[in-house]
């Protein structure tokens, strides 16, 4: 009776085991994606070539697919991708028109994404106003994240910054 007794045991740990393992493996892991999985593969490749720092491979990548055709659901992350690839190549007005039309194409919760690297390429064109005031809504529209308040706050100081140098310098000419 105990030998059959254990040979059950056995046989439930065995099926348990082999349950646990099934489940593990048919299960879908959680994987945190930048983009949705429906978006066009070119647009994926290129946001793959950006992180590589390779923005001119991302562009040849996002003209292919403005030639394909975009529909208007990634029209935002086309002009995204290419804002991005802009600003890493130090193109901030090919990066603002970019961020512009992305801003305009957005029509979901990623609008602040837009607004904060509009704000960086007017940062680099030495807009500093235009730039505090596309953190500021990026800011208002960000929902937590601290991106857009930090550059808001970055911007601010140096326009504080520039001011105190302008006034110095005008007070040492008079």
């Amino acid at each position: 009776m105990q030998h059959s007794l254990s040979q059950k045991l056995s046989t439930v740990f065995f099926f348990a085991v082999v349950s646990l393992v099934s489940v593990a493996l048919l299960s879908p892991s959680a994987v945190a994606e930048i983009y949705p999985s429906k978006q066009p593969q070119l647009l994926r490749q290129a946001e793959r070539a950006l992180e590589r720092s390779k923005p001119e491979s991302a562009l040849r990548l996002t003209a292919a697919q403005r030639e394909r055709g975009t529909r208007a659901s990634f029209a935002a992350d086309l002009e995204g991708l290419e804002c991005r690839a802009f600003l890493k190549m130090k193109d901030a007005l090919a990066a603002k028109t970019a961020c512009l039309a992305a801003i305009s194409a957005e029509v979901g919760i990623e609008k602040w994404r837009h607004l904060n690297n509009l704000g960086v390429a007017e940062l680099q064109l030495g807009n500093y106003e235009a730039a505090e005031a596309a953190f500021a809504q990026a800011a208002r529209f960000s929902q937590g994240t601290h991106i857009a308040r930090r550059n808001l706050s970055l911007v601010r100081q140096a326009i504080a910054t520039t001011d105190a140098g302008t006034q110095e310098a005008l007070a040492a000419t008079r």
